[in-house]
């Protein structure tokens, strides 16, 4: 995309004297989230990939046979080998708040290339990343099957944009350094979910299309993301998983799918933003930020970004319906929320004229309009996380998982372990969710991995 000049920054009056305020508020919510990390433990998913690990010889091995039965993600299908080979049957705590970083990176990152350098971009980033805390999915930090499928992508996909944007901005300096390592994250970003996948090319092609220099540099980077795209979807195992499913797929109920969930995302998440952005001073400074976006990336790249911002919770909800002839869990969809939230500024730009009308309002109504926002967003997650931390709800989820690890390993190879379960249920930490029935995929991955006889759930 064109980067001009960044002559019209200094418009952002407020952002310095905001950005420690934005800190502090990311901070606050970092640490409680964080302090939720020594209570992770393996559930569900989890069990199952221990299992076929410990059944495979090599790294090769493991990669292959996903390859060929279940998806293209190499990417985090190699990371997942890496950790369940290290840490086994105990959940690392370090790594909810790895997650956190990849996340947080990928808001700085797009940010800093939508907005420019400095305190800018940055403050941009920062304040979208605590936005993102607050109302995204926790098992995206604490469940290391969403962790690798899906959140650690995202600071791949961050570092190839701003890679796109160093590449596209005028300095020469160290460009094709910057190019390698743009092809370089546009392959790996592409190893992680199939919906996220289509981003890196989407994201690079769109920067190949509208820029003005570079042409040789932005061309290595598109190719790169769109052979990665192809590595993954064109996995035989994404085929085989799909046809062992045995649906037809029913062109009405894919459609009707495609537009409810996504209108789930896109409605709740706009209306949101635009709450929290109505406050005089931040409307100003979001709608400052968004004109500096489009001057960096020109009125039609600006506009094409936030058509194509809006449009991807359809592109995602029409994949996981299509796939799956169901909408798919949250996880899904939450980089399409992190991309949303980030760009909002670009959005809110392009909408604006939908829009006028709420900064004719009084400013009294307008600020109260924020606080009805700040409260929504503040009752997503935040009493959830505080009384898994604070009543105990987390621990007494961990004592429970302990007892759950006592039994199986006392348990003979070809004995029944009778395990408890958590009655409590925590708001972020996933637990395992355990069938009467010895013969649920469920049990039967805890009872592979454990390398027992079967495991069933007792009263």
């Amino acid at each position: 995309m064109i980067l001009k000049s960044d002559r019209n920054q200094h418009v952002v009056g407020n952002s310095r004297s905001q950005l420690p305020c934005v800190v502090t508020f990311l901070v606050i919510i970092c640490g409680l989230m964080i302090s939720l990390a020594p209570y992770v433990t393996h559930t569900d998913d989890d069990f199952c990939f221990l299992r076929d690990i410990r059944s495979q010889d090599r790294l090769i091995d493991y990669l292959r046979f996903w390859w060929n039965n279940w998806s293209g993600r190499w990417a985090g299908t190699l990371m997942r080998f890496m950790y369940f080979s290290q840490v086994g049957f105990q959940a690392a705590s370090w790594l909810a708040i790895v997650l956190m970083i990849c996340a947080a990176s990928a808001c700085l990152a797009i940010g800093r290339s939508l907005y420019g350098p400095g305190s800018y971009g940055i403050g941009a980033g920062l304040a979208a990343a605590t936005l993102f805390f607050l109302v995204s999915g926790p098992e995206m930090f604490y469940w290391a099957a969403a962790g690798f499928d899906y959140t650690a992508g995202y600071l791949f996909i961050g570092l190839l944009v701003w890679c796109c944007a160093i590449v596209a901005e005028n300095s020469p300096s160290r460009r094709w350094l910057v190019a390698g390592a743009g092809a370089v994250c546009g392959v790996v970003a592409c190893g992680f979910s199939e919906i996220q996948a289509i981003v890196p090319p989407a994201m690079a092609g769109g920067f190949l299309w509208f820029r003005s220099r570079r042409r040789v540099e932005s061309w290595v980077i598109f190719l790169s993301a769109s052979a990665g795209a192809a590595i993954n979807l064109l996995a035989p195992g994404a085929r085989r998983r799909r046809d062992d499913l045995e649906f037809e797929l029913e062109l009405a109920g894919w459609l009707v799918d495609t537009l409810v969930y996504g209108l789930r995302l896109v409605l709740p998440t706009v209306l949101i933003l635009v709450l929290l952005s109505n406050h005089p001073r931040i409307w100003a400074d979001i709608i400052a930020l968004g004109s500096i976006a489009r001057e960096r990336l020109g009125e039609i790249g600006s506009r094409a970004l936030a058509l194509g911002v809006l449009g991807y919770p359809f592109a995602v909800s029409a994949s996981v319906s299509w796939s799956l002839t169901a909408a798919g869990p949250g996880r899904t969809r939450n980089f399409a929320l992190l991309a949303l939230i980030v760009c909002w500024p670009v959005v809110l730009v392009a909408l604006l004229r939908g829009l006028a009308w709420l900064p004719t309002l009084r400013a009294r109504v307008r600020g109260t309009m924020t606080a009805v926002g700040l409260l929504v967003v503040l009752s997503m997650n935040i009493p959830g996380y505080v009384q898994d931390r604070f009543a105990g709800r987390a621990a007494r989820a961990m004592s429970v998982a302990v007892e759950q690890e006592r039994i199986l390993s006392q348990t003979p190879r070809s004995g029944e372990a009778l395990l408890p379960f958590v009655t409590d249920v925590p708001h972020a930490i996933q637990i395992n969710h355990i069938s009467e029935n010895p013969s649920d995929w469920v049990n039967v991955c805890i009872a592979g991995a454990w390398q027992v006889g079967s495991v069933k759930r007792v009263e």
